[in-house]
């Protein structure tokens, strides 16, 4: 900039989005305040047997590995798990193409700066306009189950983009692409999945997958970017080729028995985590 140092230029930045970030309580207070209690319910059958619950004052002991422990009591469970694992390593591993590229390309922290912030803005336009116009029209028509196998098939063919078109504007065409799809679809469908579950897996286990998850699975990406850095220029296509190959193909079987299930449930009115299920119904 002109007038200001680099410094400078990125306080202002950071003074703007803190100003933002402020009007978040204000505008949850007026959610709360002014949506009607009836409305917030979400999935009916699973709102009623927590007021069942709620009534029959059932208490839990508190423990910190519950979420945990769901993982392995409902696959449904360990599955979004794996919506959220394969969704965060192709992150890890694109986006760690995208910094390397724009080192490359750049000769100073505020140019640097601005290609990022240039990518980001364009990558929250093109999601606002997505949610927008094309969110609630494909769930809509496509249903929660295609929608899920939508996932892996989309971004599948932005990385087939990138593998064949190895060039830096490739690398920031995918990122852009991928992470405004992600915002705008991938995470709207996949918090769709907590719907017929109860309020354990709602709070406990997304907690753990949010967290936990998300940590390991960025970590695992992290590690794939390390082992592929020592690879020769000529390795690294075919070794970028299979792995991205392997995550969506297993991305894809996910996504189709986790639809499957969640179709299952809401057809037949299942609460998933409730003891009734626990004691005579499948998990899966």
């Amino acid at each position: 900039h002109p007038y200001f140092s680099d410094v400078v230029v990125h306080q202002l930045v950071l003074v703007v989005s803190s100003l933002f970030l402020a009007f978040i309580p204000i505008i949850a207070y007026l959610f709360v305040k002014m949506v009607p209690a009836n409305m917030m319910h979400g999935y009916e059958a699973a709102y009623k047997l927590e007021e069942a619950q709620s009534k029959s004052k059932v208490s839990h002991k508190p423990n910190m590995f519950a979420g945990l422990e769901m993982f392995v009591r409902y696959p449904y469970v360990l599955g979004i798990f794996g919506m959220v694992f394969f969704s965060d390593v192709v992150s890890t591993v694109v986006s760690y193409l995208r910094l390397s590229v724009i080192q490359a390309g750049t000769s100073s922290t505020s140019e640097f700066s601005q290609t990022l912030f240039e990518m980001a803005f364009q990558t929250q336009c093109i999601g606002f306009f997505l949610s927008l116009i094309g969110t609630q029209t494909l769930f809509s028509y496509l249903g929660t189950r295609r929608c899920l196998m939508l996932i892996p098939f989309v971004i599948g063919l932005f990385l087939f983009y990138f593998i064949f078109e190895t060039t830096p504007q490739a690398v920031k065409y995918v990122f852009v692409a991928l992470y405004a799809f992600h915002y705008a679809f991938v995470m709207p469908v996949r918090e769709s999945l907590y719907l017929p579950t109860v309020k354990e897996i709602k709070f406990k286990s997304k907690s753990w997958i949010d967290a936990f998850g998300g940590k390991f699975s960025k970590a695992s990406g992290s590690m794939f970017n390390v082992y592929a850095s020592t690879l020769g220029a000529s390795m690294m296509l075919s070794v970028y080729s299979f792995f991205f190959a392997l995550v969506i193909g297993s991305w894809f079987v996910v996504a189709f028995l986790l639809g499957r299930r969640f179709e299952k449930a809401i057809v037949n009115n299942e609460v998933i985590g409730s003891e009734k299920e626990v004691k005579g119904k499948t998990a899966v």
